[in-house]
């Protein structure tokens, strides 16, 4: 069976089972998926889905033109832009700033940068990350997350139910998460959202339609990929406790993890005997921790080896 490590200091969790996930803006790395804009052109999400909706209709294999004007493009194509109506210009929309437009270019980017806003915000008032990775042995993310080999990892079997369907490998790319406009046609992700929703910072409809996009909550830069990182996604709805706020001013919400989907606890080989002490006593005094295997692991001439201690 598939095992993910969770690196960390924090021993918390062996007196409660439970464990932080945190919102997008608390993580160490939360601006590797905020969404860019795009205006010319279209993203390859916003090609991916008009490409599967022109499957949908029997229409796979038809021309990139005519995939494009079908299932991308906006209709009627000319908008009321400056130079065709300067009677309509400067254009107000309180909704978006108090500062009159003086041309359709600087509504449109105000308006793309409300959709990334919005996405950004819903994600962070509505998604919890449990951040793991597929890597068990890694010296960089002992120093890193690890309390610079002094602290500990935790091993979760990845087929437990806990786990199941709710785990997301992190996609790798260099490439942003996009919203694109083109013609005044909003899209995140290649899903459409509407001007007047974005006015109205009334995204739910769109979302209940559509789903969030989750790589919005996945995508990184491809400078971290060594980490081999796998996300496991709640609703912070779900917490179990809530009562404390973080140094970024988000609440800490913390999740119920069942000891039957840890596998063991391995200590790091620079972990003094006081901390070591402390999580051997509290596994031996608790009921819960029956099922779990402890290892240290010891630095020798020969490389790293892992000792099992209890």
């Amino acid at each position: 069976m598939r095992l993910l490590a969770k690196y960390t200091n924090h021993t918390g969790f062996i007196d409660n089972n439970l464990f932080r996930f945190s919102q997008p803006k608390s993580l160490n790395d939360f601006r590797e998926a905020l969404p860019e804009v795009l205006f010319s052109g279209y993203s390859d999400e916003d090609w991916a889905v008009a490409y599967a909706d022109a499957a949908s209709v029997g229409l796979d294999g038809a021309p990139r033109s005519t995939i494009e004007a079908l299932f991308l493009a906006s209709c009627p194509a000319h908008r009321y832009d400056e130079e065709s109506f300067p009677g309509l210009w400067p254009m107000s929309e309180p909704r978006l700033r108090a500062e009159p437009f003086s041309k359709i270019s600087e509504f449109d980017q105000a308006i793309s940068e409300r959709v990334v806003e919005l996405y950004n915000n819903y994600a962070n008032e509505n998604f919890a990350i449990f951040s793991l990775s597929s890597k068990l042995i890694s010296e960089p993310m002992w120093a890193y997350y690890g309390g610079s080999h002094s602290g500990l990892q935790v091993r979760f079997w990845q087929d437990h139910l806990f786990f199941r369907d709710r785990s997301h490998p992190v996609q790798y790319s260099d490439e942003p998460v996009r919203v694109s406009n083109q013609g005044g046609m909003l899209r995140i992700c290649g899903q459409r959202i509407s001007i007047e929703e974005a006015l109205d910072r009334k995204i739910e409809e769109a979302i209940k339609s559509n789903g969030f996009p989750l790589a919005i909550l996945l995508r990184k830069k491809i400078d971290w990929q060594h980490e081999e990182e796998v996300r496991l996604l709640r609703m912070v709805s779900e917490a179990v406790r809530s009562d404390s706020i973080d140094k970024f001013g988000n609440r800490v919400f913390l999740f119920e993890i069942p000891s039957q989907a840890i596998h063991s606890i391995v200590i790091g080989y620079d972990a003094g005997k006081e901390f070591i002490d402390e999580i051997i006593g509290k596994v031996k005094s608790s009921d819960r921790w029956g099922n779990i295997e402890i290892y240290r692991r010891v630095r020798g001439l020969i490389g790293v080896l892992e000792e099992r201690i209890l």
